[in-house]
């Protein structure tokens, strides 16, 4: 008899070597158990200037409509490069320190 029973000192491969080699790994984006990398975009106060009029509401829809974002999914936040349309109001989207100041100094305001 020739073949892998016939050589000294030889086993059977057991079945289960062959199932937990058709597993993938963990590598890739595609596997689940990893956490994906959220996207972030941030606008400035200028954006929002050429976007929205004076006494806007400013969430992540009408920034999604407005064209600033691509997905109302996706998280923002506004950074303070511009002047603040005034009146303007922000509602769930965060703003950083700089930003909050320039929005309630052109009589707007920030709500989380």
């Amino acid at each position: 008899m020739k073949g892998q029973r016939s050589r000294a000192g030889a086993k059977l491969r057991p079945a289960i070597r062959d199932f937990i080699k058709s597993v993938p790994k963990l590598r890739g984006e595609e596997f689940p158990a990893m956490p994906k990398k959220e996207r972030s975009v941030t606008i400035n106060l200028s954006d929002l200037h050429r976007a929205f009029v004076s006494g806007g509401q400013v969430t992540p829809k009408t920034l999604a409509k407005a064209g600033l974002l691509p997905s109302s999914k996706m998280s923002v936040k506004l950074l303070a490069r511009g002047d603040a349309p005034k009146g303007l109001l922000v509602r769930g989207v965060p703003v950083s320190q700089s930003a909050r100041r320039k929005i309630e100094g052109a009589g707007g305001s920030v709500q989380a």
